[in-house]
């Protein structure tokens, strides 16, 4: 289901517009806590991945080890030594492969997902806070004005109207 909020509708403190703010604030605190499950899971994964290209680049130094080694009962016919090295080209290459995506992984998944939970969390912490405070004010100066009665000075519901209108033009900033 879509829910449109219209321009001219944001303006207005209503009903709806506070229904349809409750839903955002609860969609981006669910939003915010499957980012950090994928963000866990994201960091999870690029330390194996990485673990991965080290250990295959441990393994390619083992077997290359072998060429270095001195056996007397080697035998001739086999070319051990042409065979380890080109096992040792292949598991390296293959360790830089895993390295690579390692990089990839982490540039293109991890960061974005990071930049997405930053603004999720500046939202969550710096702008609900400020919204809330608005719409307080907002609220206690409209309740004001309307205990304000006619028969008041005229200094005083020039007064208490400037501060609907100040907490207004406030709202509609934050």
């Amino acid at each position: 289901m879509r829910t449109q909020l219209r321009l001219d509708e944001a303006l207005d403190d209503t009903p709806q517009l506070r229904s349809l703010l409750k839903l955002f604030e609860e969609d981006s605190g669910n939003l915010r806590q499957w980012c950090r499950a994928l963000d866990s899971a994201l960091v999870r994964l690029t330390t194996a991945q990485t673990e991965i290209a080290a250990a295959t680049a441990h393994l390619s130094a083992v077997v290359a080890a072998y060429q270095d080694q001195r056996l007397p009962l080697e035998q001739t016919e086999l070319d051990m030594p042409d065979v380890t090295g080109r096992l040792t080209q292949t598991i390296g290459e293959v360790g830089s492969w895993m390295e690579v995506a390692s990089q990839q992984l982490s540039n293109s998944v991890v960061f974005p997902v990071r930049r997405l939970l930053t603004e999720l969390d500046q939202l969550h912490n710096v702008h609900k806070p400020m919204f809330h405070d608005c719409r307080t004010a907002l609220t206690d100066a409209e309740e004001r004005f309307a205990k304000a009665g006619r028969k008041d000075a005229p200094r005083k519901l020039e007064e208490v109207n400037n501060d609907v209108f100040l907490a207004k033009q406030n709202f509609h900033q934050v």
